[in-house]
């Protein structure tokens, strides 16, 4: 499995991070249209992008009771996804005052998405990141003495750990084992499937300085997920989140700011 980018979990210290810089940033109503991948998740049931199953899926027994290693479930995700080409997911956390994440991303001809949250418009990929405020693309800076460049980079660095879809990835592969449970109906009623394998893992997952408990999955034998939930603790606190996928394959509508 290959992650470009060393990825953390989706962290509490980040979460409420980004409230705070949200206290600070006022709404973006005249942003530039972009996709709604709510309207476009069980639609896609209605006429499914044919998706090929990757051969590190079709090794894998979704049954139940089965037994499936942490690396092997995290290859097959991956190579699903990257063979999807694009996709769309929702982001719901019960942390204050954070609200919903929605993100489009695709693969081709480099991974980046496009991640919607509370009236602000992102554009990321595995560099750099792009700010919209209201009016103009703003890029990403961190060591910059402008405001704007770096109130941008704060706010890339507290949503790429929301909306990325191949930290799911990692963290599957921190367990050693994950259990097929049942053939299931998916939790959420936008997903892009009804049905799916659920499953669970054998421990909980340390991911850095977090760890998840209450953690499911549920993933189609293609190793396309659908739905994933997690609890993470950290100093005390806890955050239950969950990502739902409401498309594969497709188009997205992802801006190029660079080229803008």
């Amino acid at each position: 499995m290959q992650i470009p980018t060393p990825f953390r979990s989706l962290s509490l210290v980040l979460a409420i991070a980004f409230a705070g810089v949200l206290a600070g940033c006022a709404p973006t109503p005249d942003a530039p249209a972009a996709s709604t991948p709510a309207e476009t998740g069980r639609a896609a049931e209605l006429e499914p992008t044919p998706i090929p199953t990757p051969e590190a899926c079709a090794a894998l027994d979704f049954a139940p009771g089965s037994a499936i290693a942490g690396t092997s479930l995290a290859d097959c995700l991956m190579a699903a996804m990257s063979a999807a080409g694009t996709g769309a997911q929702r982001v719901d956390t019960d942390v204050d005052g954070l609200g919903a994440t929605s993100a489009s991303f695709r693969w081709q001809p480099a991974f980046g998405m496009l991640v919607q949250r509370a009236g602000v418009e992102m554009v990321i990929d595995d560099q750099r990141g792009w700010l919209y405020d209201g009016a103009r693309w703003v890029a990403a800076d961190p060591n910059s003495d402008d405001e704007a460049l770096a109130t941008a980079a704060m706010i890339g660095q507290s949503l790429r750990p929301f909306a990325d879809p191949r930290n799911l990835g990692q963290s599957l592969a921190m367990v050693e084992t994950w259990t097929v449970l049942a053939e299931d109906e998916v939790p959420a009623a936008d997903a892009a499937r009804t049905t799916a394998w659920h499953l669970e893992p054998a421990a909980p997952i340390p991911l850095e300085d977090v760890v998840l408990t209450d953690v499911a999955l549920w993933i189609g034998a293609d190793g396309l997920p659908a739905y994933y939930t997690a609890t993470e603790g950290y100093e005390g606190q806890t955050a239950t989140t969950s990502n739902t996928f409401l498309q594969w394959g497709g188009p997205v509508d992802i801006p190029t700011p660079s080229e803008e």
